[in-house]
């Protein structure tokens, strides 16, 4: 009975911060994407597309899950889509977290350890921001705390003698815990990283000085194996772990020289992890805990390097640190006393709310978005969009528009395009016979109207002469949304 009431209580608490971690993300989350790749991830949900070379998984999850809020009779557009998986990943990451937490932390008077631990990781602005935004990473943390949480379940307790079973079932839960792990991988590349994140973990249970340390520090050594070689291994079966790092050698097709690593380091480790980041790495100086600030150190280090390799100009607020949230709060919840931790919780959710700040519609968006709306009315039709705020704001006012970006075709050789007008025009053709519009934006017409066919827009003549011949252009704009009505000559 107390075995049953143990694993109640444990699944309780479970569902409350998963549920109230919902709540809070969907309540903060913003009306507007965090990067370029949010409107495209909507736009594959859209067409149900599920190929995304670098992350393989992230899409058929989110489009299986649209399918089966169908299937429950819940319609929400693909933007909602996409923004309730991440605060269901980050969500379900958070409770997992603290099922970690809950197995680090002995029970009785250290038992509310487990819970500080937690609020850090909730609090982390990373985690936030991802929770609450149209992205990949958000999913993503629900497979790394499933595999913290894994992992600290496999590592011993020292002070306590182990059967044999019981190392087995330790070897047992590593090996889950690195299948999951090449799963998250598949969900997003960064996974790949995910052993290093958790050396602290590791490093806690060799540098404990209890009773039983030696016996205890061997079979740590058998769980981190076990999770190293089952991620490893299964990362080759799911994921593809050599594009992965060919795409981090070449970055966005502009890698960076370590001279910008100190600002890297500012905006992807100090700022976006805040306090965590500094204070897991102040633990160092800690007589008693100098090892796990050296872990937290080594941690890092990776993934730094893995930043620097990939970002260009623009800081991507801990995107591809986000795990480290978790080893973070657990190393800083066991160097410091309960006030700090509190006031560590207070300045990460102040940083957090600022940083989703950054991300809220502008009034210009607003103002678009009514406007768009008005000139559509209750037509449907297709759209060619060539501005990125245009395309982020009809994903988002217009969805039920078959949206093409207009770069799409562009980018194709002059050629092929030239090959596929017919079929264009078809299309077109078929649109009209459906009592539907055929629309550009006004970003799209100054794309077709600009004298050039340089690399990647190469097809622009091509397009542009061809829709000139064929068609007329009837303006439809209303205030800041410039619209272009495509009818046959």
């Amino acid at each position: 009975m107390k075995s049953c009431s143990t694993v109640l209580r444990g699944t309780l608490r479970w569902l409350a911060i998963f549920g109230i971690a919902c709540v809070v993300f969907a309540a903060l989350a913003p009306q507007g994407f965090y990067r370029a790749d949010g409107p495209r991830l909507v736009l594959h949900l859209l067409r149900e597309n599920p190929v995304w070379p670098q992350h393989p998984l992230y899409l058929p999850i989110v489009i299986g899950f649209g399918r089966v809020l169908e299937a429950l009779g819940i319609e929400l557009p693909p933007f909602d889509v996409c923004r309730v998986a991440a605060h269901i990943g980050t969500a379900a990451g958070l409770a997992f977290a603290d099922v970690g937490m809950q197995r680090l932390f002995a029970a009785g008077k250290a038992a509310w350890r487990s819970a500080a631990a937690t609020v850090l990781v909730a609090t982390c602005p990373a985690v936030v921001l991802f929770g609450s935004v149209v992205e990949i990473h958000g999913v993503f943390f629900g497979f790394a705390g499933l595999s913290f949480a894994l992992l600290c379940l496999a590592l011993p307790r020292l002070a306590l003698p182990r059967t044999s079973s019981a190392a087995w079932s330790e070897v047992a839960f590593a090996l889950l815990a690195g299948a999951v792990s090449a799963v998250a991988t598949a969900v997003h590349a960064s996974g790949l990283l995910l052993p290093a994140a958790f050396l602290p973990l590791f490093v806690s249970v060799v540098a404990k000085p209890v009773d039983g340390g030696h016996a205890a520090r061997g079979r740590a050594l058998a769980v981190a194996l076990s999770f190293v070689a089952a991620h490893v291994g299964l990362v080759f079966v799911v994921a593809d772990p050599f594009g992965a790092s060919r795409f981090v050698e070449e970055g966005f097709g502009r890698p960076q020289g370590v001279e910008h690593l100190p600002r890297v380091v500012l905006d992807e480790y100090v700022l976006a992890l805040m306090p965590l980041s500094v204070l897991g790495l102040a633990v160092g100086f800690q007589r008693t805990t100098r090892w796990l600030g050296v872990a937290a150190f080594l941690a890092a280090l990776p993934y730094c390097a893995a930043a620097l390799e990939l970002l260009v100009a623009e800081p991507e607020f801990g995107a591809y640190l986000l795990p480290l949230a978790l080893p973070l709060a657990y190393v800083c919840v066991r160097a410091y006393a309960a006030p700090i931790l509190v006031l560590a919780a207070v300045v990460a959710s102040v940083l957090g709310l600022a940083t989703l700040r950054v991300f809220a519609p502008s009034a210009e968006d607003l103002r678009y978005r009514a406007d768009l709306s008005t000139c559509i009315g209750e037509d449907r039709g297709m759209i060619f969009v060539g501005a990125v705020d245009e395309l982020t704001n009809l994903l988002i006012a217009e969805p039920a528009l078959d949206i093409v970006p207009l770069d799409e075709i562009l980018v194709q050789a002059p050629e092929a395009v030239r090959a596929t007008l017919p079929i264009f025009d078809a299309k077109l053709r078929d649109e009209w016979a459906k009592g539907r519009r055929t629309w550009l934006s006004g970003g799209a017409r100054a794309l077709l109207a600009s004298d050039t066919d340089a690399l990647p827009l190469r097809s622009r003549s091509v397009l542009a002469e061809h829709l000139d011949a064929q068609y007329e252009w009837r303006a439809v704009s209303r205030g800041s949304c410039e619209l272009y009505e495509l009818v046959p000559r």
